[in-house]
Parts: C-alpha cells; structure tokens; sequence
C-alpha cells in the first residue's frame, strides 16, 4: 500500500528521517520540525483495510463526529450519524507502521490519519464522507 502524498514542493526534498529517529524526538521538537519519512503498513484499525477480508460495510467504523474545538471523537452509525453543535466528520484511521530502523527491534508505530471534508482529502480522493453515510457508491 503506498500512502504518499507530498503536496509541497519544499516538502518533498526534506531528507527522509527513520522512524526511531522520530519515535525518539521530543514534542517540542516534533512541533518545531518537519518530518519525512517512509513506512510499510502492517495493519490499520478499526478495520483492516489491507487484504480480502476487509467487507464494505465496514467502512462506516472509520467515520468519526470530531468536536472542532477540542478535537476529541465520537463513534457514529449508520442510525445515529447526525451531528452535533460544532462538530465534523472525519476519516480516522490508525495505522500500524514499521520501517527499516524497527524491523530488528521489532517495534511498530502508531500513526493516525484523520481528514475531514473540510478541505480537499490527500489519502481519500473523490470520496465524500455524506456519500459513505448516505450508501452511495464511491
């Protein structure tokens, strides 16, 4: 699975940092500098989307309300998708990723994806969150 979406010019010549590099920084200086990186997907959650046994209705335990102001989640279904007072939808994916710095230790890292339709989707394109919710095919 490739999840590679550089949309800055600037950005795509950034030297690539190992994962254990970035695991090891500080949350100050991980708000303070940009990282680029490359991972393979091992699994994603709540449903893993990679392989056969993944089943279209399923899709719908990706989709989240996000509270705009504190940014916390709330699980939606099919009967109770609307939303409240000053929240969203959002895709929200965890993935379970690894590169060549972790293989020997055996690490995984976690890595959340989250995009709303809020502004145009990097890893969704063409997909429309009201569409998912409605069953219209995408």
């Amino acid at each position: 699975m490739i999840a590679s979406r550089i949309s800055s010019k600037a950005h795509a010549f950034l030297p690539i940092t190992s994962l254990d590099i970035v695991l090891d920084s500080t949350l100050e200086e991980a708000k303070e500098k940009l990282f680029r990186t490359r991972f393979c997907i091992l699994a994603t959650k709540p449903v893993n989307i990679i392989g056969n046994d993944f089943k279209a209705e399923d899709v719908i335990s990706i989709i989240k309300a996000q509270n705009k102001k504190t940014e916390a989640f709330r699980d939606i279904t099919l009967k109770s998708s609307a939303l409240k007072k000053d929240e969203r939808y959002v895709i929200a994916l965890l993935l379970y990723v690894q590169d060549f710095s972790l293989q020997t230790s055996n690490q995984i890292a976690k890595v959340m994806l989250v995009e709303s339709d809020d502004k145009p989707s990097e890893f969704f394109r063409g997909i429309k969150i009201e569409d998912i919710l409605k069953k219209k095919d995408t």
